[in-house]
């Protein structure tokens, strides 16, 4: 997912789920996935599938309604308004889905405290696809029209280095492992 090859992804992480269908992260990347290319019930239904896995078939449930309900704003607004996956839930998390619904200040702030909490997933700020349209954002909040973080000024988001978010245009054919 990472170097945008979605459909690539999402092929590898069928054939996982398929090998171990009770592999929790296998839905939890391919909810990501899909969530990338635009597919947002088949999204939520892999997180959910993922809680039915925990144990947590209520959570399960709520997920759906949610979505049904409120479309992938409503789901997105719901996930960081109740507890689910409170049991593992990172801020980081919270940010991609601020992020991928607009709310560029409720990302920007999910993302400090994952950077004050020391969240491993911080190394994937950088690359990470589901930041793209912060990185596109028109002068806002601080954003520049350029299409990465590295000329944010960080206005009410003074915990953020700019070495953290700083990220060169990186084309996936330029990796070694996307040849």
């Amino acid at each position: 997912m990472i170097v945008r090859r979605y459909d690539e992804s999402e092929k590898q992480l069928r054939k996982t789920v398929e090998l171990d269908p009770n592999f929790q992260v296998g839905y939890f990347s391919l909810a990501n996935t899909l969530q990338m290319q635009g597919r947002y019930a088949e999204s939520v239904e892999a997180y959910a599938r993922a809680r039915e896995i925990a144990g947590n078939a209520v959570e399960a449930a709520a997920m759906r309604a949610s979505f049904k309900k409120g479309g992938w704003r409503g789901f997105a607004l719901d996930f960081s308004k109740y507890d689910w996956m409170s049991d593992n839930r990172p801020k980081y998390m919270d940010a991609t889905r601020f992020a991928s619904i607009g709310e560029t200040e409720k990302a920007l702030d999910a993302l400090e405290q994952a950077y004050a909490e020391h969240e491993t997933f911080m190394m994937l700020v950088k690359v990470d696809p589901r930041f793209d349209p912060l990185r596109k954002r028109p002068a806002l909040s601080g954003f520049a029209a350029e299409s990465r973080f590295s000329t944010m000024s960080f206005q009410g988001h003074q915990s953020l280095p700019k070495s953290i978010i700083q990220t060169p245009a990186v084309k996936s054919s330029s990796l070694p492992y996307a040849q």
